[in-house]
């Protein structure tokens, strides 16, 4: 399989991956979407709450706050003692009172690692005379269990192809120029495709009219992974590639 990597940004990283199967790049999208463990809150102690919201519309709200991650500083709840342990949960306190908007950014943790990545998510606003005081335990999961311990999104597609007959096609620029993403230029005297930009609109095989077809590799794709930012997209890819292989050399073994 060959792999290319056209962006990687924090959160965001683009590959193409040619020379290989959808079996293989679906496998990489599950395993990222959901096997991954990252922190999560699970379970919420509340003792004062006097906000219009009930309690479980608050929890859920917290729950739902992505948490940066170091999975390998902590320990899976089911191989511990079930998340009652500092080796396996992370302990979250919340304590304001009103008038104010409480935000991800009052989430005190007893572990400076484990944190929101963002302060900026609203949890709920307070009036005069109103008080949130509560409890919070964050341990590790996987997507697969809830939607708050996926690490992010991943999804791919296949490769677009040109396909051009050069004897039927009139006007190259008039062609290209129908492009809305600009994904087609015209160079020494031929259309050439940009396969990041194609959307497969087919604007531009409208406006030849014949002699153009936009196909596409049925071995090639362009994947994309965007994580919540937990942790960054270059370490959910690794780990998300380590455990597919894992398991391959597991099936091997067993065969």
């Amino acid at each position: 399989m060959d792999v290319k990597i056209v962006s990687n940004e924090a959160n965001k990283a683009v590959m193409l991956l040619g020379k290989t199967e959808p079996a293989v790049a679906n496998a990489l999208r599950r395993t990222l979407l959901g096997e991954i463990p990252v922190m999560a809150v699970e379970d919420v102690t509340f003792y004062e709450n006097t906000s219009v919201m009930p309690d479980e519309y608050v929890a859920h709200r917290i729950a739902m706050v992505p948490l940066k991650t170091d999975a390998k500083a902590y320990k899976n709840p089911a191989d511990c003692c079930g998340g009652n342990c500092t080796s396996c949960s992370v302990d979250l306190t919340i304590d304001e009172a009103g008038p104010k908007m409480v935000n991800s950014s009052d989430i005190k943790t007893s572990d400076a690692k484990i944190k929101p990545v963002t302060g900026k998510i609203p949890i709920i606003e307070l009036m005069p005379g109103q008080r949130l005081r509560l409890e919070a335990k964050a341990i590790l999961g996987k997507g697969q269990n809830h939607a708050k311990w996926q690490v992010g999104t991943a999804g791919y597609k296949y490769l677009p192809v040109l396909k051009a007959d050069y004897r039927k096609l009139k006007d190259l620029k008039a062609v290209a120029a129908a492009c809305p993403t600009s994904a087609l230029k015209v160079k020494s005297g031929k259309l050439d495709l940009e396969p990041m930009k194609c959307t497969h609109c087919e604007e531009c095989v409208k406006a030849a009219g014949e002699g153009l077809e936009i196909g596409f590799d049925r071995t090639g794709f362009i994947f994309r992974v965007e994580t919540n930012g937990q942790m960054t997209a270059k370490e959910a890819i690794l780990q998300g590639i380590k455990m597919v292989e894992e398991r391959i050399t597991s099936m091997q073994s067993q065969l």
